[in-house]
C-alpha cells in the first residue's frame, strides 16, 4: 500500500530505516518480527498502526535483538505479554518493559556473526530449490513439445478409475480402520507418503472404494486441487473426488513417468478442462500424453529424481537452520543468566489519514 508523500513528509513517527525491527502489534501475526535490510533502500516508507518498530543507536544490539526476538525464546516472552480478549495483542508499555537477556557487547557479536551466517546458507538452499524446480519443468516440458514421440491417450496405455466414500453415518466402516483412505487435498504435486484417514475391510466392501497400488498416479477431479497430481507410494484408496492412473505395462510406460508428465501437464488439464467444475473418467481417459521410448522414459526419471534429491537436501538445510540458531542462543547465552534489560526504544506507527 501506498501514502501521498505529503503525508510521509509531514509524519512524526512510524517512518522505516534500514535494520528496523518490526513487531506485528495484533492479529494473527501478533509477536512475530521482522528485520528491514535492504528490501526499501533508497526509498521512503513507513508503517501502520498495527506494526512498532524497535530501534538501536548500536548496530550490533540491533542484530542481536533482532535475532532474539525471532528465536523461539524471544516469541515465547513476546507472546507472554499479550492482552486483551479474542485475539488480544501487545501494547507500547508491555512491549518497552519486556526484560531481554542482555550479554556482554563481545557475546552479541558472536551471535551476530553466526546466525546470518545459518541464514545465507538457508538462502542458497532456497535458490537450488528454485533452480532444480526450473529444471525439472525444463526436462518435462522439453519431453512434452518434443515432435518425435508419438502421444497416446492415457485410456489407451493406463488403467483409470476412482476411488469412493464409505458412509459416515456407519461408524463401523471406520472404526479401527487400518486401510488408508486419501481425499483429494493430497494432491500437490509430490509424493504421498502418509495417510491420517483409515478405513477397514466393511467400509471397503461396502462402497466405492478401491486399492490402488504404490506407484499409481492421483489425479484430482474436483475442487481447488483440481487437475493436479500425487504420486501414492504406499497401496491405498481414495474417496471419489480423485481419480487413480496405473500403467498397464511398465515395459512401456513407467509409472513414474506418467506422474511426472501429468504433473507438467496441469496448466494444459486447467486451460483445456476449465469450463468443466468436474473432471470425469472418460475425459481423464482421452487426454493424450506422449510416450517416447522406454529409455527415454527412464533417463528423465532418473534426472529427475537426482534433482528432487538436491531439493530435499536443501529444504533440510533449511528445515534445519531455526534449530541451528536456537543452538547459537544457548550456546552463548549460558542459560538465560546474563543481566536482563527492558526494551526501551519501541516506536508505534502512525495510520495515514485518507491514505
Amino acid at each position: 500500500k501506498y501514502v501521498p508523500a505529503e503525508f510521509i513528509e509531514s509524519a512524526t513517527r512510524g517512518i522505516l530505516q534500514e535494520n528496523d525491527i518490526l513487531v506485528c502489534k495484533d492479529g494473527a501475526l501478533t509477536g512475530k518480527v521482522a528485520l528491514l535490510r535492504e528490501e526499501l533502500k533508497g526509498q521512503k516508507a513507513m508503517i501502520n498502526e498495527h506494526l512498532f518498530i524497535i530501534r538501536c543507536s548500536d548496530a550490533v544490539k540491533q542484530n542481536y535483538l533482532f535475532y532474539f526476538l525471532f528465536n523461539k525464546e524471544g516469541q515465547m516472552l513476546l507472546k507472554s505479554n499479550i492482552t486483551g480478549s479474542a485475539q488480544g495483542g501487545l501494547n507500547l508499555t508491555n512491549l518497552k518493559n519486556i526484560k531481554i537477556p542482555l550479554p556482554p557487547l563481545d557475546v552479541q557479536q558472536q551471535i551476530v556473526l553466526a546466525c546470518p551466517a545459518i541464514d545465507e546458507q538457508a538462502a542458497q538452499a532456497k535458490q537450488t530449490i528454485t533452480q532444480a524446480k526450473q529444471e525439472i519443468e525444463e526436462k518435462v516440458r522439453e519431453v512434452l513439445n518434443d515432435t518425435r514421440y508419438d502421444k497416446v491417450k492415457l485410456g489407451n496405455i493406463c488403467t483409470v478409475s476412482s476411488g469412493g466414500t464409505p458412509s459416515r453415518n456407519h461408524s463401523e466402516y471406520w472404526t479401527e480402520g487400518t486401510i488408508p483412505w486419501l481425499r483429494s487435498e493430497v494432491c500437490k504435486g509430490t509424493d504421498v507418503t502418509k495417510a491420517t484417514e483409515f478405513i477397514n475391510e466393511l467400509g471397503l466392501k461396502n462402497s466405492n472404494a478401491k486399492y490402488f497400488e504404490q506407484g499409481t498416479t492421483l489425479l484430482a477431479l474436483v475442487g481447488a486441487t483440481k487437475g493436479k497430481t500425487a504420486y501414492l507410494t504406499f497401496k491405498a484408496t481414495t474417496n471419489q473426488n480423485v481419480a487413480g492412473l496405473f500403467s498397464n505395462d511398465e515395459k512401456i510406460t513407467i509409472n513414474r513417468f506418467i506422474f511426472l508428465i501429468c504433473k507438467g501437464m496441469y496448466q494444459d488439464f486447467i486451460k483445456d478442462l476449465s469450463q468443466y467444475d468436474m473432471l470425469n473418467l472418460t475425459q481423464i481417459r482421452n487426454i493424450k500424453i506422449p510416450v517416447p521410448p522406454l529409455a527415454i522414459q527412464q533417463q528423465l526419471v532418473l534426472a529427475i529424481e537426482a534433482l528432487e534429491a538436491r531439493i530435499n537436501a536443501a529444504q533440510q538445510i533449511i528445515d534445519a537452520s531455526a534449530g541451528q540458531k536456537q543452538a547459537v542462543m544457548g550456546q552463548y547465552l549460558l542459560g538465560g543468566k546474563e543481566n536482563k534489560t527492558p526494551l526501551l526504544n519501541a516506536d508505534k506507527g502512525q495510520n495515514p489519514v485518507g491514505g
